[in-house]
């Protein structure tokens, strides 16, 4: 089905994308781990809320940055 080159590139990599597969679905996060995901998640948000000045000036350099992208209001058709 593969060429010798592509056999080369891309075959010895597909036991490893399976394996990968099959071991997330059947593998869980400990509790601990749950846990922890769930504070840091809520803990984000709240820390990063700290910072409004900062926010909008990572969202006013980013929404200028997309109007230098697209002249002359592209962006919007």
């Amino acid at each position: 089905m593969l060429t010798e080159e592509q056999s080369l590139l891309w075959e010895w990599r597909i036991p490893f994308v399976i394996g990968a597969l099959f071991f997330r679905k059947i593998l869980y996060e400990t509790k601990a781990f749950e846990v922890q995901k769930k504070d840091d998640e809520s803990e984000t948000i709240s820390e990063l809320l700290k910072y409004p000045k900062a926010i909008l000036i990572v969202a006013g350099l980013t929404l200028e940055e997309i109007l230098a992208f697209y002249p002359n209001g592209a962006f919007f058709f």
